[in-house]
């Protein structure tokens, strides 16, 4: 099989996002569009070369963070067009094998779709091939114009297309495959001589028509998959069918899903089987979901690994925690940084953990905050318990031995330890550690006076 390389067209401007970042930064499900296509090429394990602005430190940054290998950079500065932007990653290119051009801002375009076109062109022996789909009334795409036998003309940019033209449906979607010979040569041949004064690479269609050199085409009829990033508009319509196909495909794989236009899972979340998933809910980061899991509406999770199954109710939000089997928890819960609850042991409604492990079959059932603490096996804390982890200056822990009581509205002043089947009775303020198999109480003595109101 010819050697592949991929050139990455990357270095528009993207005035149309009314933003200082880069167009291609701008993240859609969970990712930078640029992600997309950079790793769309890694599938095909092509040689890359990603044509970037001039100050692209940041693009760097974001492939690194997201691919592993070797990734070619070339600068277009200023930008001229497609033509130009390939005229400038042409001498990266060794061989004589096939040149995939993708662009930077198009995160739909599946692997089978270029899978399809990579076979048409070399079935057909062809110079260039390329890829288009019939729209719908889309106007900012070159449209196709072909000869009487079916065979393409040329490709006419929407800015240079008359009225007539523009009533074509078969659009230009934007995505490339040539012979490098052919391109190496051909691209030569290319002029300004247009309405933006720009090498527009989709005029090698004509060149290869002059050379009386093949030219294949591959029309889809899923417009979505080839749409383009150029507004705040279009960005949120890319990123609605991201998340749509992520929830198709976990469907797929028996996952429950209800309302999945408002279920949002992430680029590296992994699911277990038997999970329900109400909607709305978000899957974020490195989150992870075993089997038999379901999750409520209002949930948010991010770099959290779930246990097999727990169950989230309503509105929990719950980030860099774990959650082991059989887990209950909320609703209205928030597990912060370092929170572990151990099997069967559960959190009810606004409990807010911090840096803390609840031991096995332990029970925060109402009301409270539990912070850098130690909660041993079986522990059952009353509502309104807090632990004051903070003197202003420094954090200390609060130990609960297994079996401790804590009765409602009571304060641990950390540093602090409970020892095994200690009771704490309900609104004590404990500040001094306690021993196994007693009663602590702060507790200030019960006071009547009679006939108070008629003071």
């Amino acid at each position: 099989m010819p050697q592949l390389t991929t050139i990455i067209l990357a270095a528009g401007r993207g005035t149309r996002m009314k933003s200082a970042k880069p167009k291609i930064l701008h993240e859609a499900g969970g990712l930078p569009l640029i992600a997309y296509p950079v790793g769309l090429a890694h599938s095909f394990k092509s040689n890359i070369v990603l044509v970037a602005p001039k100050k692209h430190t940041e693009i760097k940054k974001a492939l690194k963070e997201n691919f592993k290998g070797k990734m070619n950079y070339v600068v277009q500065d200023p930008p001229r067009g497609t033509g130009h932007a390939v005229m400038v990653a042409l001498p990266k290119i060794k061989g004589d094998g096939d040149v995939l051009v993708l662009c930077g801002d198009m995160p739909l375009v599946n692997h089978a779709t270029i899978q399809t076109l990579l076979d048409e062109h070399r079935q057909k022996d062809a110079v260039m091939s390329f890829l288009t789909c019939i729209t719908n009334g889309r106007q900012e795409y070159g449209r196709v114009l072909r000869n009487l036998d079916g065979t393409p003309l040329r490709i006419i940019e929407a800015k240079d297309a008359n009225e007539e033209q523009k009533k074509i449906r078969e659009m230009n979607a934007g995505v490339y495959v040539f012979n490098t010979s052919f391109l190496k040569q051909a691209i030569k041949e290319l002029s300004t001589n247009n309405v933006q004064k720009e090498y527009y690479l989709t005029d090698l269609v004509n060149v290869a028509g002059k050379l009386n050199r093949p030219v294949a085409v591959v029309c889809i009829h899923n417009e979505q998959e080839v749409l383009g990033v150029n507004s705040q508009i279009q960005l949120a319509e890319v990123e609605k069918n991201i998340y749509q196909q992520r929830c198709q495909r976990a469907m797929e794989q028996g996952i429950k899903i209800l309302s999945p236009e408002t279920v949002f899972i992430g680029p590296h979340v992994k699911l277990g089987q038997g999970i329900t998933l109400f909607g709305p809910c978000y899957l974020q980061g490195k989150t992870t979901l075993g089997n038999n899991t379901v999750i409520e509406p209002g949930c948010w999770i991010t770099d959290s690994k779930i246990g097999k199954g727990v169950h989230l109710k309503a509105y929990c939000y719950i980030s860099e925690s774990r959650l082991d089997e059989n887990v209950t928890c909320g609703p209205f819960a928030h597990l912060r940084p370092g929170t572990v609850l151990k099997k069967g042991s559960k959190i009810g409604n606004f409990v807010e953990t911090k840096k803390s492990t609840i031991g096995e079959g332990s029970k925060v059932n109402h009301l409270s905050y539990i912070g850098d603490a130690q909660v041993g096996k079986k522990v059952n804390i009353g509502a309104g318990t807090i632990t004051c982890n903070y003197d202003g200056i420094n954090k200390y822990k609060t130990v609960l031995e297994n079996g401790v009581f804590v009765g409602s509205d009571t304060q641990f002043v950390a540093p602090v330890r409970v020892g095994k089947n200690a009771y704490i009775g309900a609104g004590s303020t404990i500040t001094k550690n306690v021993k196994a198999g007693s009663l602590a109480l702060t507790r200030v003595p019960q006071r009547e006076l009679p006939r108070w109101k008629k003071k």
